[in-house]
């Protein structure tokens, strides 16, 4: 698991999402990084740590 901050909070997730998620961030994509993360949370890929 990585640590990431998103929120004001820290956030736990695995290696692929984090780096979709930053994928999606640096291309400018801001509704995909959310979709991803809201997602992420439903399915357990992204916990509060």
């Amino acid at each position: 698991m990585m640590a990431f901050e998103a929120n004001g909070k820290t956030w736990n997730t695995d290696e692929d999402t984090l780096a979709l998620l930053r994928q999606f961030r640096t291309s400018g994509n801001e509704e995909m990084v959310g979709a991803v993360f809201e997602l992420g949370r439903s399915f357990g890929r992204i916990v509060e740590a």
